[in-house]
Order: structure tokens, then sequence, then C-alpha cells
């Protein structure tokens, strides 16, 4: 009979989605042999289970059932003696039986056995600039008035919301989108050129949404919301970047201008728009602590 492993055991990184194993061979292999590793979902696979395989009496087909997939085809090498199992889901634990079969005798060794659970152990802080851009704005609204948009109350003149309605229309609302990312692009170089020198943890990105301000009824009011916006830049700007926590590193604000005829849901109404252009930073933690070096950004380029 073959010696069997002097040691088989698993480890996880705090990427999780995956298991690498790592054995050592007995001091003495026979001279014609091959390793086998058992991996079975949730229990281990028995040794009459092992047996059963190596006897014939298993079918490949009869594994599958079982859950039960055997690496069989691991190189012949005593310098080998480690792999990496990607086929894992985490949160389940897996368990693995190592074995060496004679391949003159036909014997196999007495298995070793480990197992591990894989667990990704990381977290992203990747500002949501659309939710705090409704915030912002429905702050704004609520604390700026002006008399000249028949005292505008959140809720009654004024509503905010991340999508157009399907069904009918508010006489004045105002839409919350981001715009695609062909529209991020067209900003990232001009905006980025601004933080030559700057350290940044993560990854500097541009987010882009559109302000749109809808009139159905009394349309001379779309104007009169345009002037407001005009007024609210420097207030939107000061409550994003105190929400953002930091990860906001500036907003620009761009009246896009007017738009007539029918504008989605709005019925008969038209409709103005601004665009907010965010030069966010997001972040990677990976087992508490962020991800990468500090690193200074120079022009659109990060170097050390």
């Amino acid at each position: 009979m073959a010696d069997p492993l002097q040691n088989l055991s698993c480890s996880i990184d705090d990427w999780g989605g995956n298991v690498a194993l790592s054995w050592m061979y007995p001091a003495t292999l026979p001279t014609n042999w091959q390793f086998f590793i058992f991996k079975e979902a949730d229990q281990a696979v028995t040794d009459d289970q092992i047996a059963a395989y190596f006897a014939g009496s298993l079918s490949d087909q009869e594994l599958k059932q079982l859950g039960i997939y055997v690496y069989r085809n691991l190189p012949v090498d005593p310098t080998y003696m480690g792999l990496i199992d990607w086929g894992v889901d985490n949160g389940i634990q897996y368990f693995y039986k190592g074995v060496i079969q004679d391949l003159d005798t036909k014997e196999i060794s007495t298995s070793v056995q480990a197992d591990a659970t894989p667990q990704g152990n990381y977290s992203f802080n990747i500002p949501d600039v659309k939710s705090l851009l409704i915030r912002a704005l429905e702050k704004a609204i609520s604390s700026v008035g002006n008399a000249s948009i028949t005292a505008p109350v959140l809720g009654k003149h004024f509503k905010v919301q991340a999508n157009y309605p399907r069904e009918k229309a508010e006489s004045l609302f105002i839409v919350v989108s981001r715009l695609p990312g062909q529209s991020a692009a067209r900003y990232f170089s001009e905006v980025i050129q601004e933080y030559d020198d700057q350290i940044v943890r993560g990854e500097l990105d541009i987010q882009v949404c559109e302000v749109a301000w809808v009139a159905t009824e009394q349309v001379e009011r779309r104007d009169k919301v345009t002037l407001l916006m005009m007024g609210y830049r420097q207030y939107l700007k000061h409550y994003l970047m105190k929400m953002g926590a930091g990860d906001i590193w500036d907003v620009k604000f761009l009246i896009a201008g007017d738009t007539e005829g029918t504008p989605p849901s709005g019925g008969n109404g038209v409709r103005g728009t601004m665009t907010a252009v965010f030069v966010v930073e997001t972040k990677m933690q990976l087992g508490g602590v962020v991800l990468g070096n500090p690193v200074k950004l120079v022009n659109t380029y990060i170097g050390d």
C-alpha cells in the first residue's frame, strides 16, 4: 500500500471565491503513482466512496449526482504541491480528501482530509451621487424660498424624483437621472487635470447626473425654476460635499438650456436641464484595510 500524504491543508483569503490547497508527499513514493483529490460540499466524501471509485463501481455520472468532484489529472511531480480551486462559492464549506495510488499494484493510501469555507471580506465605498443630489435638491427647495415661484413648497409645488413618472405628471416636477458612460468620459480628461499632484487612495471617477425640471402647466414657471437652479448651485455644492464625507472631491454644475415640445412623461410641457459633474474617489476595503497605497495623481495618469 502506498504511504499517505504527510499533510493536506486549505487556506482562504479576503477576496473569497477560491480555496488554496497545499500538501506534502510522503518520504517514499511508489515507482509508478498518481495523486487524487476528492472534493465535496457540506460533507466529506467517505472512504467507502473513494474505494468504490477506484474499484470502478462508482461511475462519473454517479459521482456527479452525489456532488463529488475528483482531481485526477494532477501532475506526477513530487515538486507539485499545491493548487487553487476556483470552483467554489462563498459561504459554503468544502471538504477535500487526498489519496495516492500505486498504479502497479492498484492499491491506494489512506486518505488525508482538510476543509475550508471561502468568504469574501471586502467592501466598496462608492458614493451614490444620484441619491445625494436628490436629497440636496430637497434641502435647497425646502430652505431657500423665492416669492416669484408662488411659494415653492416641497411635495406640493415641487417633487424631486429618481425617474420620470409613468402616470399623469404633476404640473411641476424635477427628475434626477444618471447620464450614460460616454457623457462621463467626455468630462473626465478636462476635469481630472485640475487635480494634479493630489493624493488618492482609491480610484478617481467622474459621475454625471442630469437635473431636469418639467412644467406641464403655467409653462413660464420653467424659466423661473431655471433662475432658481442658477442660485441653488453653491448651496447644492455645500451640502453634497458635506454629505459625500470626503469621497466627493468636487461638483460642477452647468445649466444646459431649455427644451420645448414633449419631454418624457411631461405631456405638452417644457423642460429645463442642469448637468452635475461629480469628481469622486471610490475605495475598496479588503480585510478592513483600504486597498492600495496612496499614489499621486499626475494629469490623467496615476503613478508612483
